[in-house]
């Protein structure tokens, strides 16, 4: 049996303040604004909250280069697309976030599907 599947990630009792080294400013307003979204949802754990600050470091890295006109490598945003998939944040990925333990979707639009083919 896998190790993973014995592994359970303590739940975060609030919505951690984002560490000292996130100093980006658009990497901790984007903190400021995924993490009450992840939290809400029980996406948000111990071990994912650093995946989360790296998320944001490199949203803020990208936005730094499209304001002086650059254009960011493939490789970094191939980086910024699989931390977004592995948090749920695009419509693909949405199919892949498991019920939380209440047994409460812990994707909020997973019913959007449902109603659309209604």
């Amino acid at each position: 049996m896998p190790l993973r599947d014995n592994v359970e990630f303590l739940e975060v009792p609030k919505i951690p303040e984002p560490p000292d080294w996130l100093i980006d400013a658009d990497a901790i307003i984007e903190y400021h604004r995924l993490a009450p979204i992840l939290f809400g949802v029980g996406i948000l754990n111990e071990a994912n909250t650093v995946v989360l600050c790296h998320l944001c470091a490199i949203h803020g890295k990208l936005l730094g280069i499209w304001r002086e006109g650059g254009i960011p490598t493939g490789h970094l945003i191939a980086q910024y697309r699989n931390l977004v998939n592995d948090f749920g944040m695009t419509p693909s990925s949405q199919t892949k976030i498991k019920p939380s333990k209440d047994g409460k979707s812990a994707n909020k639009f997973a019913s959007n599907k449902r109603a659309m083919s209604a």
